[in-house]
């Protein structure tokens, strides 16, 4: 019966790794329920407040939100996929973004500060 559940649980562990292919993002979101640190705006913007911009980084969001969330006292409020981060981000604030209208991966992640 040990035999069983081992091989049960080997065979889960390896589909849970297969599905997720090991995206950081997408597995880290699904381990911590009810935890949501970003809310992605998908082809918005925020223009200006522009806390620094890192070009390097665009369209590679675990590094994205990573480099945001080293800035102290949460002064990085958000960033869009291009590497922009922002010091101010707020619902209202939010514009299209016409090169990312049509893109469903391109847009704003706004900081959640709660």
């Amino acid at each position: 019966m040990l035999k069983f559940i081992v091989i049960v649980a080997a065979l889960i562990t390896i589909i849970f790794l297969v599905l997720f292919k090991n995206d950081e993002s997408n597995l880290t979101d699904s381990l911590i329920v009810g935890k949501k640190d970003y809310v992605f705006e998908q082809g918005m913007d925020i223009e200006g407040s522009n806390l620094f911009e890192d070009l390097s980084l665009a369209d590679d969001i675990p590094a994205l939100k990573k480099t945001c969330n080293a800035y102290p006292n949460k002064s990085c409020r958000g960033f869009n996929t291009d590497g922009q981060f922002k010091v101010s981000a707020h619902a209202d604030q939010l514009v299209d973004w016409d090169d990312a209208m049509n893109d469903p991966k391109r847009g704003f992640y706004m900081r959640n500060m709660k």
